[in-house]
C-alpha cells in the first residue's frame, strides 16, 4: 500500500492522503512545520497553517495535543512538490505507528493498517457518481449525472461531506456544485450517499 494515496483516480491531484509516523513537530501557536516518515521510510515535510484541522478521536484539538511519535493520516495539498505539502486535516490514530522492515525478496508487504480512518472515509461504498447538484436538503441529495439524468441519494446520519478534502457540514454544499459521490444500495435498493466531495480535489489538471 502506498504511503501517499491519490484521491479519485490515477492522476496525481493536488490533494492526497499521507500516512506515517510524526517525527518532527515544530509548531508555535497555530502554525509551523511537521515531518512524517512513511512505512517505506520516506520523509515528507508539511506546513501547518492556522486553518489546518487537527483531529484526535473525532475531536478537533489544539496543536499542543500533538506528539512526536503519533501515527498520523494527513489530507494534504501537494502543489509544492512530491515531498512537500500543506496540511488541510491531520488525524491522529490510536496506538503506535508500526514501521515495516524492507520488503522481502518476494515483494510482499503487509498493509500498514488493517483499517484506517481515511480508508473508511474514502473507500467505503462500491458505487461512484460524478455530476452537478440540482437539489439538496437534510435528507436527500439530487445530482444530475451526465448520460444518466438525475440520481437521488438518501443522506444518512453518518454521510460525510468534504470540500477540498476537509470535512464540512452538509449546509456547506451549494446547488450547482460539481461533486463526487460514493454510495451504496440500501436493503430496498435505493441509493445512500456515504461520502460527498467537491472542490479542486475533483480537478487534478488545475
Amino acid at each position: 500500500m502506498a504511503a501517499v494515496v491519490a484521491l479519485f483516480g490515477q492522476e496525481q491531484p493536488p490533494v492526497r492522503i499521507l500516512k506515517g509516523e510524526l517525527i518532527e513537530w515544530q509548531v508555535r501557536g497555530l502554525a509551523g512545520e511537521l515531518a512524517v516518515r512513511s512505512e517505506d521510510h520516506r520523509v515528507t515535510r508539511c506546513r501547518v497553517l492556522p486553518a489546518s484541522h487537527l483531529m484526535r478521536a473525532g475531536i478537533r484539538i489544539h496543536p499542543h495535543g500533538v506528539r512526536i511519535g503519533d501515527a498520523v493520516e494527513i489530507i494534504g495539498d501537494f502543489r509544492e512538490g512530491e515531498n512537500r505539502c500543506s496540511v488541510q486535516t491531520l488525524y491522529i490514530r490510536q496506538g503506535e505507528f508500526r514501521r515495516l522492515p524492507p520488503s522481502p525478496a518476494n515483494g510482499f508487504r503487509l498493509p500498514l493498517y488493517a483499517r484506517s480512518y481515511l480508508d473508511t472515509l474514502w473507500l467505503r461504498g462500491s458505487l461512484t457518481y460524478s455530476g452537478v447538484v440540482s437539489a439538496v436538503d437534510d435528507k436527500h441529495l439530487t445530482v444530475r449525472v451526465r448520460g444518466q439524468g438525475e440520481r437521488s441519494f438518501t443522506i444518512r446520519s453518518d454521510t460525510m461531506f468534504s470540500d477540498m478534502g476537509r470535512l464540512v457540514e452538509p449546509s456547506g454544499l451549494p446547488v450547482y456544485t460539481r461533486v463526487f459521490v460514493r454510495a451504496s444500495r440500501s436493503h430496498d435498493g435505493s441509493l445512500e450517499a456515504l461520502h460527498v466531495a467537491w472542490g479542486e480535489i475533483l480537478r487534478p489538471g488545475r
